[in-house]
């Protein structure tokens, strides 16, 4: 376990609040790959602040703890936490949640994108992400569709667009199937033509 490949620095700049939750998740897995987290906590902590980077250990230096807290792993995570959670900027967030596009993505994938963005809409939430989905899908004929619709639900606007991308998938299976059945049908005639008969012999010329 000595060999597993460390981990990327945390990142300050930009979106901290998901840098922090990608970094940690990262972090916990490289603990257990390799064998950090049954060390002592000193050890844990020491390992923690050295895969975090240099940048980070500035902020490290403005944290205060107690005695009971010195060397322990589980505060040293919470401080970094809570820095991370302060440091969200919602302006941001929002940014990237309105420039959002479906970008040939299924709009699965879409929608989870714009669950993850950290935007503080409160009850808006759903009918933002449901905005979203119109204004970015890449198809625009459905989109002509949903913004017919004067009742548009987030769920039916999922369901709706999902349902095209299936239908989509299906026509582009027929046709690739009929297009190689043309393909073989072709070739066959083809083979068939360059197959000339052997030439008739005159019984009366060969006696």
């Amino acid at each position: 376990m000595e060999h597993v490949k460390p981990i990327r620095p945390l990142r300050l700049d930009g979106n901290i609040v998901e840098n922090w939750r990608k970094w940690k998740e990262r972090w916990v897995l490289h603990a257990k790959a390799s064998g950090v987290d049954s060390k002592d906590e000193e050890t844990q902590c020491t390992v923690f602040l050295h895969t975090m980077g240099e940048e980070v250990l500035e902020v490290y230096d403005t944290f205060t703890f107690t005695e009971e807290e010195a060397n322990k792993i589980e505060p040293l995570v919470a401080r970094f936490e809570a820095y991370c959670s302060l440091k969200k900027n919602v302006t941001y967030e929002r940014y990237l949640f309105f420039s959002c596009t479906q970008n040939s993505r299924t709009i699965d994938a879409f929608v989870t994108d714009l669950r993850m963005k950290t935007c503080e809409f409160g009850t808006l939430h759903d009918s933002l992400i449901k905005d979203r989905i119109v204004c970015g899908i890449d198809n625009n004929s459905v989109r002509e569709r949903l913004l017919r619709n004067t009742e548009l639900t987030l769920q039916v606007a999922i369901n709706t667009v999902r349902a095209a991308e299936t239908s989509k998938t299906q026509i582009e299976t027929l046709t690739n199937s009929a297009l190689e059945a043309a393909t073989i049908n072709l070739g066959r005639k083809q083979n068939q033509k360059t197959k000339t008969p052997a030439p008739k012999t005159n019984k009366a010329e060969t006696e």
